[in-house]
């Protein structure tokens, strides 16, 4: 066992002295063996004396530096616990709190089991030499220190010194991560912090609804409290107002960082602090004030929802941070209202000490902006302008000013940008360490969600352009999706991360990778013989074994998410991991900010092979419904169900529900609900286990659908059985891999012999479907193909011309989730597409009101998709009776909008 090293011995010792010096000082009661040798005491005469006891100094103990749990409805799973200087002491090579989220929740004990822990033996603890009969205390500390926090409940038991010293542990406790269920109360959640009164830094992760007791509770709870971290998962809404969290800072004068997600119901805050250096706020919305009184403030990370409706006024946001916040050295700004007028506002505060700047998602932002950055902040070592519309003219201008301080540069999805002004910047910045470039050399009908429509007059059109980088310090080098370059030349000794994902027309013959220090090659998309050519021009450079921490970057619903996993390296061949599984949607090596969220790979993920889990042995008591089921077997597809009822003068009513979500059982019966109740077709989703288009209700139904078992083979049984009892036509909503896995021929056969009539599949581009098109079309499957708000006009012609059943208009920008309004650029986009088509245009994405399905039934649709709303009424539901009775009024009443 080896220690800690950040952890002292002799501070161990001292501590572990004072916490036990007053058990050998008295005799423990119900002893029945011999404190020196062990052997049963009755009729024993011990022959072993008793060395006289060595003398002991008292010193006070040392904090616990870290405890991470994960509550479970009415108890706590503890994942973590290691021992730690003192708070104020600081070390270079602090060790990350270890994370044992793979530790079974039956084996916790809950506060009751410690409270009876009282078997006594007669163990008398030195914690200077081991005698006869006596545990050596140092090494008692070295074993409780390493055990995960259920064990330490369970080694309290063994008597009442390991009890002492495990309550000791537990109350000089400096930092906690709590994982909070859905289930688990606020007062739990107390009664666990007041038992850590010393608490410095708290990690909550809520999976359900939270509101400002959740701040009260810690408020009271921890009076030290310096960071704190609330973080969502799942459907967890965070219900916190401007006025409560602004009343919390107010009133926590020692809080020196706060981190929280999901913060749409703030409406404004006013937040007065002058302990405040850290804040990160996401998913902001229409944010009608925002004052920073935070003099010491020096990092904020502002996140914006990705909904055209935000009335937030920036200019006025920043010029409060300029007159309040002068020592601010990292800024952080997603959001898609940034403008020029927003830059200059910021320039105009001259913050002396900035250092990182990231202004994300500003499509409005251009190179007069980049002219005003260089010219008010000369020393900046990190700049962020993805998703702008800045050109080479403005790289040139970050190199003339920035060469002797830049060493991170991210210009992604920046349309114009050329390979030229790529190779520029990095010949003329010296320093510079990342670079990424994503989505920049590519081609303009490809798949381009920031694609403008007039591009710069420099950018050199279609494929054919070419890139040759030399430096001396890059390590990090992001292309992903840059699919006009077609050849690469690196000369980059020091780089160790290069991604090439959806770089489909660069060839293996003008490839040259010079870099003997390259570990990690993201290749996804890219031609089977450029995988080839990477392995070995990579493998040249190697000859020993390697061992690295690899880490997965990707963006996720709009937010920079790293796993990482260790793995061993054995072979000559493999010295370099190549990554060339990975989902081809949304495939990003992009830092928004100066941190990222660590979350560990489970071991079924790791080479990123996505598949549903084996068949679950659960079985689930069936019920009846509230609704008189049809028995008739559907007789029309997609295309004529819209045509029939194009003659009615109706418009389609689509809903969507996640395939076992409670169960299959009930959704068996949902199916057939909604068919009673009047929908016109009905899209059924398949679970994945990663859902990159779907929000976090349908994520947390497909999270909760896999966990009992679903997979596609007990969907299409179902199917099987469900298809001939309803009228309506059945589409399946899945992503790629799935089908892929199980054969494009044998997928599209399976789901035709049980009665699907149509299929949408949303992580595939136009460019690759060609394949599944032909398949669907042997098999007599629609394929629906989907467009956005962001797809140019003649990109958008030809997904309606190869579009089949009817056209998946999407009616915003991000994912999937219910919404206040509909965006009224459907509207226009609607009449766009009808006039390029006669086919039928169904409009999705947001929609959970009647007002919403008539508003769009209004502008011209032929059909509306619902699917959050439906797929939350039975997540939420207290049971599937009861799910399936709210199913049924919210279904009738959508309808009825329609009619």
């Amino acid at each position: 066992m080896q220690p800690q090293p950040h952890i002292s011995p002799n501070t161990a010792t001292a501590a572990i002295s004072a916490a036990l010096e007053s058990q050998r000082s008295r005799k423990n009661r119900g002893s029945y063996n011999c404190g020196r040798c062990g052997q049963p005491k009755k009729g024993h005469v011990c022959l072993l004396t008793a060395p006289p006891d060595i003398p002991t100094t008292p010193i006070a103990s040392e904090p616990v530096s870290c405890i991470s749990a994960a509550a479970s409805s009415s108890r706590s799973t503890v994942l973590s616990l290691t021992a730690a200087p003192s708070s104020r002491q600081t070390f270079t090579h602090l060790r990350r709190a270890l994370s044992f989220d793979d530790v079974d929740a039956r084996n916790s004990l809950d506060e009751s089991d410690l409270d009876a822990a009282s078997m006594d033996l007669d163990l008398q603890l030195d914690t200077d030499i081991v005698q006869p009969g006596r545990f050596h205390a140092v090494g008692l500390w070295e074993v409780l220190k390493r055990l995960p926090p259920s064990s330490l409940l369970m080694a309290a038991r063994v008597c009442k010194g390991w009890r002492e010293t495990s309550r000791k542990m537990w109350k000089a406790a400096e930092e906690l991560r709590i994982r909070v269920p859905e289930r688990a109360q606020i007062g739990y959640i107390g009664s666990l912090l007041q038992k850590c009164p010393r608490l410095i830094r708290l990690s909550l992760k809520i999976e359900s609804d939270f509101d400002a007791t959740t701040l009260a509770c810690i408020a009271f709870s921890c009076p030290n409290l310096e960071v704190l971290e609330i973080t969502t998962s799942g459907a967890a809404v965070n219900r916190i107002s401007g006025d409560e969290l602004s009343r919390f800072v107010a009133n926590k004068r020692g809080l020196t960082s706060l981190k929280m997600e999901g913060c749409s119901n703030l409406g404004g805050f006013s937040l007065s602090s002058s302990s405040l250096s850290t804040l990160w706020l996401s998913d902001l919305h229409s944010l009608s004030k925002m004052i920073f009184n935070c003099p010491n403030l020096t990092e904020i990370s502002l996140e914006f929802s990705r909904q055209e409706d935000d009335s937030t006024d920036l200019v006025t946001m920043v010029d409060g941070l300029g007159r309040t916040c002068t020592r601010l050295q990292n800024i952080h700004i997603a959001s898609l209202k940034l403008s020029h007028t927003v830059v200059l506002s910021l320039t105009a505060v001259n913050f002396r000490y900035l250092r990182m700047l990231s202004l994300v998602l500003g499509i409005n932002i251009t190179d007069a902006s980049v002219a005003a950055i260089s010219s008010s902040y000369k020393n900046l070592e990190l700049l962020d302008l993805s998703g702008s519309s800045i050109t080479d003219t403005g790289l040139g201008m970050i190199c003339d000013v920035l060469p002797d301080t830049l060493s991170k540069l991210l210009v992604a999805l920046c349309p114009n940008i050329t390979s030229s002004g790529i190779q520029f910047a990095t010949a003329q910045l010296p320093l510079l360490e990342l670079m990424d470039c994503g989505m920049t050399v590519s081609d303009p009908n490809s798949d381009n969600p920031t694609f403008v429509e007039n591009p710069s007059p420099h950018k050199t059109p279609g494929y054919n352009q070419k890139m040759f980088i030399k430096h001396k310090r890059l390590k990090k080098l992001s292309l992903w999706g840059c699919s006009s370059l077609d050849a690469l030349f690196l000369n980059c000794p020091e780089l160790m991360d290069l991604n090439l994902n959806l770089c489909s027309n660069l060839h293996p013959e003008s490839l040259v990778l010079q870099c003997p220090k390259l570990q990690l090659v993201y290749a996804s998309g890219c031609q089977g013989l450029l995988t080839g050519a990477i392995r070995k021009q990579v493998s040249e450079n190697f000859s020993a074994d390697f061992t690295y921490l690899i880490f997965f970057i990707y963006l996720k619903r709009g937010i920079a998410v790293t796993q990482f996993l260790y793995i061993k390296i054995n072979t000559l061949s493999s010295s370099t991991k190549l990554i060339s599984k990975i989902p081809q949607a949304f495939q990003m090596a992009i830092a928004f900010k100066s941190g990222v969220f660590f979350l560990q790979s489970p071991k079924s993920q790791i080479g990123f092979r996505h598949s549903s889990p084996p068949d679950s042995s659960l079985s689930f008591k069936r019920f009846t419904p509230m609704a008189s089921l049809s028995t008739s077997s559907p007789t029309l597809g997609l295309a004529d169900t819209f045509t029939q009822l194009k003659k009615q003068g109706k418009v389609a009513f689509i809903p969507y529900i996640t395939a076992g979500d409670p169960d299959l059982s009930t959704t068996a019966e949902a199916l057939k609900v909604l068919d009673a109740c009047g929908s016109d077709i009905i899209e059924l989703g398949v679970p994945y286990s990663d859902p990159l288009a779907d929000g976090p209700v349908i994520q947390a139904a497909a999270t909760r659908s896999l966990e009992r078992g679903t997979n596609l083979d007990s969907i299409l049984e179902m199917l099987d059985k469900v298809v001939p009892q309803i009228s309506c036509p059945i589409s399946l909503f899945t992503y790629y891999n799935p089908i892929l896995k199980r054969g494009l021929g044998k997928f599209m056969s399976s789901i035709r012999a049980v009665g699907v009539q149509g299929l949408v599949v949303p992580d595939v581009p136009l460019e690759e479907t060609e394949m599944l098109r032909k398949e669907a079309l042997n098999n007599d499957i629609e394929l629906v193909l989907l467009t956005t708000p962001t797809t140019p006009t003649e990109r958008m012609k030809r997904i309606v011309d190869a579009s089949e059943g009817f056209i998946y208009l999407v009616s915003s920008i991000g994912v999937t989730g219910a919404r206040s309004s509909v965006s009224g650029k459907v509207q226009s986009l609607l009449k766009d597409i009808k006039e390029a088509t006669d086919k039928p245009v169904a409009v999705g994405f947001g929609i959970s009101k009647p007002e919403h399905v008539k508003q769009i039934a209004g502008w011209g649709a032929d059909g509306v998709i619902v699917g959050s709303a439906m797929v939350k009424l039975l997540g939420d539901a207290k049971s599937p009776t009861e799910g399936l009775k709210e199913l049924e009024k919210l279904t009738k009443s959508l309808k009825s909008a329609l009619l």
